[in-house]
């Protein structure tokens, strides 16, 4: 009861978050802002942002093992490229190492952010 209970604080988010992700990108396009600008800004910052959530999540999940924010960086980034190739299946969409490299500056961002937070 106890493994499972853990299992659904820790593991369910990570994968509903997954879950999430991929959604996104199954669909053949994404709403267009009029100003071009802005549209490229909202889409990189999500990119930023859907990234840095999932590596706090998987961190999270990783709990006390050694080396976590390690570990939670190289699954992160997995899962990015991982995203990405399968973007390139997806009618109307095509992948982009311009988005990895976004999705690895959120996850960066996190790590510092949570590893300074502990330091204190």
């Amino acid at each position: 009861m106890m493994k499972l209970k853990k299992f659904t604080s820790f593991w369910l988010p990570v994968i509903f978050w997954c879950g999430l992700i991929f959604l996104v990108s199954s669909l053949p396009s994404l709403p267009k802002i009029s100003e071009t600008a802005l549209d490229i800004f909202i889409k990189n910052l999500a990119h930023f942002l859907e990234y840095a959530i999932l590596f706090f999540l998987v961190q999270r999940a990783l709990e006390n093992k050694p080396k976590k924010f390690r570990t939670a960086f190289n699954l992160s980034t997995l899962y990015a490229f991982s995203d990405e190739f399968y973007q390139s299946f997806v009618p109307g969409r095509q992948p982009s190492f311009a988005d990895i490299s976004i999705d690895i500056m959120g996850m960066l961002a996190m790590w510092v952010y949570l590893t300074r937070g502990r330091r204190k």
